[in-house]
């Protein structure tokens, strides 16, 4: 391998000794250009203080330029940089993830990753690549001298350095960055998820899983829309705090399996990428609902008292029937329903404000208005279930 004059600034950072330590983290010895064997042609040789730990699994790197002001962000280089001897981190000028130019300075910095630790990051800045002597010529017949391409990063043996249909030439002319595809290319790695056994309160461990949405291509995907179809499936928290997956990185989506009714249970969750005419293929879902109660009640209605009479000692009462067909000896394990009742107004009296009621029964709830003054009593009782939704139930009542 030929190699040129470092043309560099290098900041070393966290300096350890070269003795084995647990997690030993990284220290930059030197940032050096080489001209490397294969398309990738040249690129910057990192050395590092020897690291002996043979649980290193790998490195992480990310580049961003050095403007010498206001710095933009980093970029993910590469998220799996296998060490061969412990202390040489090659990064090549291109990696299908970015390309670096000739022309430009950057900032490097990477942080070793073991089975079950990361080590803090380290940087070195004021980077520059040298492509070497390059021959002149124009090997892709693109129109594009390969000395260009290699100044702006592009691959001197393709015409279409970033796979996005549009040509380099195009591009550069176009004002496009030929490096970057004009599209994302978004896959789904979990086409299905099979949660198994599950209950309303999310007890299982396997009711707790995700989905993986890679982003292959160039460009950031922006979500525009994730569904699921059925209720008994309920999405984690990134919908609302991610809107974007990075090029070549992948989200996790969060997605619990919660059914509210007994039995088997099937959906599919769909991602629609913004942009992109058709939403990704749908994931299959499915579990099977235990542990939950079977219940009856009128879902809404009107308890009217009419017009009562304040000086009689008789109180007025009207039942509302609740029932847990579940029954011990089924398919599923029966459960108790559990059930609180709320109300707007302190003349309505629930004989309970909580109860639950067992498997295979049924009870009338007494609500019951003492009318001890003459007053209006009319309001709301609300009886809600955490398996049977909510019902509000109207009470129509006066006393004269």
């Amino acid at each position: 391998m030929k190699r040129f004059v470092l043309c560099m600034a290098v900041s070393t950072v966290v300096s350890l000794s070269g003795a084995a330590l647990a997690n030993q983290g990284v220290s930059i010895v030197s940032v050096n250009n080489q001209i490397l064997d294969g398309p990738a042609h040249h690129g910057l040789v990192v050395k590092i203080a020897k690291i002996w730990d043979p649980n290193l699994t790998n490195f992480e790197v990310q580049i961003r330029p050095d403007t010498g002001g206001q710095l933009p962000p980093w970029s993910v280089y590469s998220t799996s940089f296998k060490p061969f001897d412990g202390e040489t981190i090659v990064v090549p000028y291109r990696n299908g993830i970015m390309a670096l130019k000739t022309d430009t300075k950057y900032c490097i910095k990477l942080r070793a990753i073991y089975a079950s630790a990361i080590t803090p990051w380290v940087e070195s800045c004021g980077l520059t690549l040298n492509a070497g002597n390059v021959q002149a010529g124009d090997a892709d017949a693109d129109g594009i001298e390969d000395s260009s391409e290699y100044a702006i990063g592009t691959d001197p043996n393709n015409k279409d350095s970033d796979i996005d249909g549009m040509p380099d030439a195009d591009e550069v002319k176009n004002g496009t960055d030929p490096n970057k595809a004009l599209y994302a290319n978004v896959i789904i790695e979990t086409p299905s998820l099979n949660f198994g056994t599950g209950n309303y309160f999310g007890t299982y461990p396997t009711q707790h899983q995700y989905i993986l949405i890679v982003n292959k291509g160039d460009n950031p995907a922006a979500i525009e829309d994730i569904s699921v179809s059925s209720k008994h499936f309920k999405l984690g928290a990134y919908p609302k705090t991610l809107s974007h997956i990075p090029p070549q990185n992948a989200l996790r989506l969060p997605i619990s399996f919660l059914p509210e009714l007994r039995g088997n249970h099937t959906a599919t969750a769909t991602v629609k990428i913004a942009y992109e005419a058709e939403p990704l293929p749908p994931v299959n879902l499915s579990g099977f609902g235990d542990q939950i109660p079977d219940c009856t009640m009128a879902l809404s209605g009107t308890l009217d008292y009419g017009v009562m009479n304040s000086t009689s000692t008789e109180l007025a009462r009207r039942n509302i029937p609740i029932s847990n067909a579940a029954e011990a000896g089924d398919d599923n394990e029966a459960a108790p329903l559990v059930f609180t009742v709320l109300t707007d107004n302190l003349g309505i009296v629930p004989g309970t404000r909580g109860l639950s009621v067992p498997p295979g029964k049924g009870i009338d709830l007494p609500v019951i208005i003492p009318h001890l003054t003459a007053g209006d009593y009319s309001g709301t009782l609300t009886v809600k279930t955490a398996t049977c939704g909510e019902h509000i139930f109207e009470v129509k009542a006066e006393a004269k």
